[in-house]
């Protein structure tokens, strides 16, 4: 059982309070590997990944974190984030401004989930493709193409009424 993702296992989040996670990616591909983690930021309609047809979620890009990794190397990063600045409207829409990821600030556009519920953490794997020169959802291996990807989900609480 996954557990102990957020402090006191209480996924209802208030701001300024920091997330501690570890990310890890190991290369198995028998080459050196140019590997990307996009964050994602997204709500319970915003859709997820999609594993058979090997599409990314379409939720904005938060933050990308990029490495070069040898053939059986593992790149474990530390993922400290924090809910920096939210607001709830008299509507009842609670909006996440500004997300702190490993002491940097990002600004957030059109993030919001009604009551401040089910926001969700979309984290993919991306890797470089030869043919393509540029980065692709997952990788491929032989003649199949696979992708990996995991998303938690959380709630924001907070009392400022703009």
């Amino acid at each position: 059982m996954a557990s102990g993702y957020y402090p006191g296992n209480d996924s209802n989040l208030r701001p300024n309070i920091y997330i501690r996670w570890y990310l890890g990616v190991t290369n198995f591909m028998g080459n050196v590997q140019l590997v990307a983690i996009r964050v994602k930021l997204g709500n319970q309609s915003i859709a997820a990944p999609n594993d058979t047809q090997a599409l990314p979620s379409p939720a904005p890009i938060v933050v990308e974190f990029m490495r070069f990794l040898e053939n059986n190397e593992t790149w474990e990063m530390p993922f400290f984030w924090k809910i920096s600045n939210a607001t709830t409207t008299l509507e009842g829409s609670t909006r996440i401004l500004e997300l702190g990821i490993n002491n940097e600030t990002f600004v957030l556009q059109d993030s919001s989930a009604r009551n401040g519920y089910n926001f969700r953490l979309i984290i993919e794997l991306w890797t470089w493709n030869l043919e393509s020169q540029g980065l692709q959802f997952g990788w491929s291996a032989a003649s199949e193409h696979r992708v990996a990807w995991l998303q938690v989900w959380f709630n924001v609480t907070t009392t400022a009424l703009t």
